[in-house]
């Protein structure tokens, strides 16, 4: 019986429930699963019956704080801590192979304890497919000297910006005589393997390396019932839904429902947990929703942008309206844009105005669902789960 360790960061829920619906896909009378996060919240983990290994992780408000300001998420004193934790439980497990969803460290721990090492990262992050081309994320400049001339100024600056993002990891490399990575968009996709929850026809690579694999989208929801408005909205009427997920800008969400309001169709919104308030007529709000239902019965989706929330929309034909936060979230959307399925808007800039625009044109322009739907073909064809058993019987026989 061959033995698989999971280790997820917990800086989104994304990271998590990824990796979760991943461990659960396996047979476990064929396989030994093992499971490491700082939480395990039981909406996700309820039926779950693998082992689980808590360790530590910085807080999701350290990451959007972090985000927001530019600043790294992890220094050296923290990577050192995650370092430690890793090899004593890779020493403790000895799994056939370490799979992992944005836990830096196990570029520094699985090559220590030798052995390999699966990285889940989403394939916009990789050089072969940005070209060195990033959009402008939130940052504090941005508010006081504007987009576009923070625009102008980003592609000077990139390059110094990913290398101390970077820094903590490399040094911490050098300590255990080991090379750099390099700048951050290598330290995001180090590993013996990288795994894409995505599809190559929105995420194109050009040349695909042998250790990359394509798993296609991976689709999580909440098991929650449908709310008892929900058996009340006219069938007649186009329906919007809006979710800003646990690492969007909660604040923006009444920005959003400003612009919606005037619109002819029915709104619902998942605050993420989130207090609910009163966001005007016509709009039905609940601190978390189904979004799988959700994509399925809406005309549209705005939510941050991410590849999570934004693949549940294109995965039933939805275009998409992104107001991304940070630079994961961008490269998420724009590759959404370049396939003519969805729009951006900037969260630190956002009006009323422009998303009312936005809306409108999702809606209105048949362009956008026959793009969405384009998507949603290529998604139908891969299912991750396949191939990711096919994935590891090619490197541990499993």
């Amino acid at each position: 019986m061959k033995r698989i360790l999971f280790v997820s960061e917990a800086v989104t829920l994304a990271q998590v429930v990824r990796l979760e619906r991943l461990a659960s896909s396996l047979d476990p009378s064929r396989t030994e699963i093992h499971f490491a996060a700082a939480q395990f919240d039981e909406t996700i983990f309820k039926e779950s019956t693998f082992k689980r290994w808590k360790i530590h992780s910085v807080s999701i408000e350290t990451m959007k704080q972090a985000t927001l300001k530019g600043k790294p998420i992890y220094d050296r004193r923290i990577l050192s801590r995650y370092v430690d934790e890793d090899r004593a439980l890779l020493s403790s497990i000895r799994p056939d192979i370490v799979i992992g969803d944005l836990r830096w460290s196990l570029a520094i721990s699985a090559p220590l304890e030798k052995i390999p090492y699966a990285t889940l990262v989403n394939a916009y992050w990789r050089r072969a497919h940005h070209g060195g081309d990033f959009p402008l994320p939130d940052h504090p400049i941005v508010k006081w000297i504007g987009p576009k001339l923070a625009g102008y100024f980003f592609p000077m600056a990139r390059p110094l910006v990913f290398s101390l993002h970077a820094r903590p990891i490399n040094q911490l490399r050098r300590y255990y005589g080991m090379r750099p990575i390099g700048t951050l968009e290598d330290v995001v996709t180090a590993g013996d393997y990288r795994l894409y929850p995505d599809v190559p026809g929105l995420i194109p690579l050009g040349r695909q390396d042998r250790n990359e694999h394509f798993l296609g989208p991976i689709h999580w929801s909440p098991r929650l019932s449908l709310p008892g408005w929900w058996s009340g909205l006219s069938a007649e009427k186009s329906l919007i839904y809006v979710t800003l997920g646990s690492s969007g800008r909660a604040d923006r969400l009444p920005v959003v429902c400003e612009g919606l309001r005037n619109s002819q169709s029915v709104i619902a919104v998942s605050t993420a947990g989130e207090p609910v308030v009163n966001l005007g007529p016509n709009i039905f709000a609940e601190k978390f929703l189904p979004g799988h239902l959700l994509a399925k019965r809406a005309d549209l989706v705005v939510c941050h942008g991410g590849s999570t929330t934004a693949y549940q929309a294109l995965a039933e034909g939805v275009p998409v309206l992104g107001i991304p936060t940070n630079l994961d979230q961008y490269l998420s959307i724009r590759a959404i844009e370049r396939a003519g399925a969805g729009l951006c808007l900037r969260a630190d800039t956002l009006t009323a105005k422009e998303v009312a625009m936005a809306a409108v044109k999702l809606l209105n322009d048949s362009s956008f669902h026959l793009a969405a739907e384009r998507v949603q073909a290529e998604f139908s064809s891969y299912r991750s789960d396949e191939r990711f058993l096919d994935f590891l019987k090619g490197v541990i026989a499993c």
